[in-house]
């Protein structure tokens, strides 16, 4: 990670900077080593490389695999140390976005992604809170709470119930 960590510090987003970052969110994000990250912004570079992902645009000079970028997201709301600044970085906005998919773009393993991510989350006062004024995300986690994809209903309603809220058909 000490490797990876000057690479990302690039302030202009390149192609090594972004996978440098991606990386590095995927290897220690969700460790207490995690706080190292904050030196090369990578929160702020992992949610604005999630939303060019869901415009279909590139970031860093290329298409990001949405996954690969949730999964980096994943990891960050794992540490109760980034949570707070994903929420400053619109992370909640672009997570209801990769729930809400086009069925071209619909993939199981994003939503599961996307719903466990929110979980994380929903564990922090300010997190909940923001999280529950969000009526289109609850409306998609409780949808998704009852969709075959096991993995991604057992996340939705896990958040929910993080949130003090019963899912209902």
């Amino acid at each position: 990670v000490s490797a990876l960590v000057p690479i990302s510090k690039g302030g202009k987003p390149q192609l090594n900077s972004v996978r440098a970052t991606l990386a590095a969110c995927n290897l220690v994000g969700h460790h207490p080593e995690g706080s190292i990250l904050v030196s090369c912004g990578a929160v702020g570079k992992v949610v604005r490389t999630l939303e060019a992902s869901l415009n279909r645009q590139p970031y860093g000079g290329q298409y990001n695999i949405l996954w690969k970028v949730a999964i980096a997201i994943r990891a960050l709301c794992r540490s109760d140390f980034h949570k707070r600044s994903l929420i400053e970085h619109q992370a909640v906005v672009h997570l209801t976005r990769l729930l809400h998919q086009n069925p071209d773009r619909h993939d199981d393993r994003n939503v599961a992604l996307g719903c466990e991510s929110i979980w994380h989350l929903s564990f922090d006062g300010q997190g909940k809170a923001d999280l529950c004024e969000e009526q289109i995300l609850l409306e998609l986690l409780s949808a998704t709470s009852f969709c075959p994809h096991h993995e991604s209903s057992q996340m939705a309603r896990g958040a929910m119930y993080a949130m003090g809220i019963t899912p209902r058909p």
